[in-house]
C-alpha cells in the first residue's frame, strides 16, 4: 500500500489445560479459584490483498513471575513483538494493521517512533471520550466526504476526521459506511496516520483496513484448522 507492506497484529490463544503446562502459564480464575491455564500469543503476519499470509514474528503473553499481581496483556506484548520486528527490518516501510484492542496513545506512539504507517480498527468502547469528539468533529466538517461504488456493487460512503487527539498523539479518523446489493449496511471506523482525503479515503480503507481480517482466515484459521493443528501441544515439557 503506497509502498508500505501491510503487517497485520493481533492476538490469538494457543492451548489451554486444566492442569499447570509450564510456569509460565497464564491463568482464568473466577472467585478466586483458576477454572483454567492457558497459553496466548500476539503475532505479526505479512498480507497481501491476494490472501497470502506469512508470519514474521511472534510474542508470547506470559506470566515471567508466577507471584506478578498482573498478568501480562496484548498491549504489553505488542511493544516487545513492535521491538523485534524493528530490529529485524529496520528499513522496511510497514503499515500495521491492527484491531480495536490496540486503539490506545501507546501503540500510536510505538508506531510514530519507529516510523511505521498503521490502520487501527476504531470502535466506541476502545476510548469513548475520543469517539464522541470524533462524531462531533464528523458534524462540523461536511465537506469531508466522498461516495463510490466497488467493481462487486457495494456503495461506500466515507467520511474523516484530520488530527484527532490520541493521549499526546494525534491520527485521522476515517469512517466507511457500506452498502451492499441487497441492502445490508456494516460500518468501519479507523484510526490512521496516513493522510485522508477523497481521493486516498477508498485506498485506505479498502487495501489497508479491510485487510486486517486476513491475518484471522488466512492466518489463524488455517494454521489451527487447516491441517496444521497449531492448537495443539505437541510436548509436555516447554524446554522441549
Amino acid at each position: 500500500m503506497n509502498g508500505a507492506v501491510l503487517v497485520a497484529v493481533d492476538g490469538t490463544g494457543w492451548v489451554a489445560t486444566k492442569t499447570r503446562h509450564c510456569e509460565h502459564c497464564l491463568t482464568k480464575t473466577h472467585d478466586g479459584t483458576i477454572l483454567y491455564y492457558y497459553h496466548h500469543v500476539v503475532e505479526a503476519k505479512l498480507v497481501t490483498a491476494l490472501g497470502f499470509t506469512c508470519s514474521l514474528a511472534t510474542e508470547f503473553l506470559e506470566n515471567v513471575n508466577p507471584m506478578a499481581s498482573k498478568q501480562d496483556c496484548e498491549q504489553k506484548a505488542f511493544t516487545r513483538l513492535a521491538a523485534t520486528l524493528k530490529q529485524r527490518f529496520p528499513q522496511l516501510s510497514l503499515c500495521l494493521l491492527l484491531d480495536s484492542l490496540f486503539a490506545c496513545a501507546p501503540v500510536v506512539r510505538v508506531c510514530r517512533t519507529s516510523g511505521w504507517h498503521y490502520v487501527i480498527t476504531f470502535k466506541e468502547g476502545s476510548m469513548p471520550e475520543r469517539w464522541q469528539e470524533f462524531q462531533t468533529l464528523k458534524r462540523l466538517t461536511p465537506a469531508n466526504r466522498r461516495t463510490g461504488t466497488t467493481p462487486d456493487g457495494r456503495t461506500q460512503r466515507f467520511a474523516w476526521v484530520l488530527g484527532l487527539p490520541v493521549g499526546a498523539e494525534v491520527a485521522n479518523v476515517l469512517e466507511c459506511v457500506e452498502t451492499a446489493p441487497d441492502g445490508t449496511v456494516t460500518t468501519f471506523v479507523w484510526l490512521t496516520n496516513w493522510p485522508v482525503d477523497a481521493t486516498t479515503a477508498p485506498r485506505v480503507a479498502n487495501e489497508g483496513g479491510r485487510c486486517r481480517w486476513k491475518i484471522e482466515n488466512q492466518g489463524f484459521n488455517d494454521q489451527k484448522c487447516g491441517g496444521y493443528a497449531l492448537e495443539h501441544q505437541y510436548s509436555e515439557d516447554w524446554h522441549t
